[in-house]
């Protein structure tokens, strides 16, 4: 059964008023890959009444009766804007985490507001005057800083500040909402001293990053902000930074720690339907991953233009097995499975175990896991992951079990003997790969492979595939237009692709998304890792022209997804 999500349902169930009320972007699926959800069953196990109310309108709202403690409010599973607009700026004509996969409402209007933890909080403040409000999900994570924002090619103060809520949540939120809840629930509710959040202050608190009038104007104080944000973005070693935006000033407490693998097994053993909302009919995000499962959270690479490290950490969180075949056993005993487990995964499938031996707690903050190679602190368990994926075939009524995110081609090189199994066993016709690019140029930027790395990748997988006669398709993943590639470097991608006749089933042109290292390249013109200066292209006719080759070269079909995580 899903939590309550309709006045009606809200007024049954809590009779005598309820504790939280959680606003969400997407539409109300109860499934731990729903951020909002997660945060909702861990309120309830905590104790106190929850409600969720999905895509709200300003209308719908106002009939919601005011909880007791707090609203928390989160754009949905994707930053609205990137949600809403192509990396073209042109507006989306589907959303995946929508009904029907439909993001307007019949009157024209977006079911996902542009901005939507702004708008949503507006209302709330409008609303349920004097609740107090939080702000949390991926949108608010990567926007809690001055900010460049893309869709409208100019710098934004942290959404902190301009949605006037108490406090912004940032990373997955777990343990801080949980806090956040008992300050309030005491009645002495101080936003202060809680690690993973940001809250607005009169007075300045720890370091001064460069102020919104500052970054706003100057590239080159924006570049210094985002490295000292950078440098001080690891949960054990950052120090509280603060940024004046007006009169005021955003401070910004370092990252909370990273759970323990206990508690993540915990989340996910609690009482989710796996069903969207019965108001929320066919949500395709849901059919995506009905028979998928996360087996951890976190990531060891180095992606400059990826969110996933910045919002989940860099230190790898495994479930047990216990936990992953305990979640399957409830996906088999859906009387709609048909055999197939879709994926078993997280951000990079075969990073499930690996640790810092280390710094076990958190990973070390003096330099990159995997770039430009391998930590020696770092142990890799991919033998773990393939003795996962072996006993989860094992089970009654599961017949396959694929691969489904993805996996990084530097570990996958590490054995032979496990490429070819995941080849065998665990592709479902495709296999997903992301080099990104080809281009020394690029790839420095990247920061994921160096050159030739890819190109031994093909080499192995096509002599184990002539090797077992297997008919298995190569699916990598390449971004066009990210900061480094000019002309020359565009040619020698596109040279490559068809020299070693590579069939690509996703391209996509880059879109800077907030606080990435991609991001401050493209605005500033500066690299914040290698600190020189980088070749940018921002014009749509250039993009277009890169676009149309691709296309025109028979090996291509553009992929138009939102690419944030």
């Amino acid at each position: 059964m899903t939590l309550p999500a309709s006045r009606e349902e809200i007024r049954a169930r809590y009779k005598n008023g309820y504790d939280v009320l959680l606003l969400t972007g997407d539409a109300y699926v109860d499934h731990p890959s729903f951020g909002v959800s997660l945060i909702a069953r861990l309120l309830e196990r905590s104790g106190y009444k929850t409600a969720v109310f999905s895509q709200p309108t300003k209308e719908n709202l106002k009939k919601i009766p005011r909880p007791n403690l707090f609203v928390g409010v989160t754009a949905g599973n994707l930053d609205s804007v990137v949600s809403n607009y192509t990396g073209n700026r042109k507006i989306r004509t589907d959303d995946k985490y929508s009904s029907w996969g439909e993001p307007f409402w019949t009157d024209g209007t977006k079911k996902r507001p542009d901005r939507a933890s702004i708008v949503y909080s507006n209302w709330v403040k409008e609303i349920f005057k004097g609740i107090p409000l939080i702000l949390g999900g991926l949108e608010a994570s990567l926007r809690r800083t001055a900010h460049y924002d893309f869709y409208s090619d100019n710098v934004r103060k942290s959404v902190l500040a301009d949605s006037k809520a108490d406090i912004l949540v940032f990373g997955m939120g777990e343990l801080q909402i949980i806090e956040i809840a008992e300050r309030i629930k005491k009645g002495a509710f101080d936003a202060k001293n809680i690690p993973g959040t940001c809250y607005i202050s009169s007075e300045p608190a720890g370091e001064e990053l460069p102020s919104f009038d500052e970054v706003s104007t100057d590239p080159c104080s924006f570049h210094k902000s985002h490295v000292l944000l950078s440098k001080n973005s690891h949960p054990v070693f950052g120090k509280i930074l603060c940024q004046r935006q007006d009169s005021r000033y955003v401070v910004f407490n370092p990252p909370a720690m990273p759970v323990e693998s206990d508690f993540l097994d915990s989340l996910y053993s609690l009482p989710y339907s796996r069903k969207a909302h019965a108001s929320c009919r066919s949500v395709p995000a849901l059919e995506m991953i009905a028979n998928s499962v996360t087996s951890h959270r976190g990531c060891l690479g180095s992606c400059s233009f990826c969110s996933i490290k910045i919002h989940q950490g860099k230190k790898i969180v495994s479930r047990s097995e216990d936990s992953i075949i305990d979640e399957i056993e409830k996906i088999v005993r859906n009387p709609l499975f048909r055999g197939h487990i879709t994926d078993v995964g997280g951000p990079s499938a075969d990073m499930y175990g690996s640790r810092c031996l280390k710094y076990p707690d958190a990973g070390c903050n003096d330099r990159d896991c995997l770039y430009p190679d391998k930590c020696p602190h770092l142990l890799l368990s991919p033998d773990r992951y393939m003795s996962l994926l072996e006993n989860i075939s094992s089970l009654k009524k599961v017949k396959k079990v694929s691969i489904g995110s993805g996996f990084r081609l530097d570990i996958a090189l590490s054995d032979d003997a496990i490429l070819k199994e995941i080849c065998l066993k665990y592709t479902s016709g495709m296999l997903k790969v992301a080099p990104e690019h080809v281009s020394k140029n690029v790839l420095d930027i990247i920061k994921k492979y160096k050159p030739g790395v890819f190109e031994n990748f093909i080499l192995r997988f096509e002599r184990i595939k002539r090797q077992f006669g297997l008919r298995v398709e190569l699916v990598p993943y390449f971004i066009l237009s990210h900061p480094g590639e000019g002309e020359t470097e565009f040619e020698e991608l596109l040279q490559f692709t068809k020299k070693r006749n590579v069939f690509n089933k996703s391209f996509q042109d880059f879109t800077p998304t907030p606080m990435t290292d991609s991001t401050c390249s493209y605005h500033t013109g500066i690299d914040p890792y290698w600190n020189k200066t980088v070749k940018t292209q921002k014009g749509g006719a250039q993009r277009n022209k890169k676009r149309k080759s691709f296309s025109r070269s028979g090996l291509f079909r553009k992929s138009d997804e939102p690419h944030q995580l």
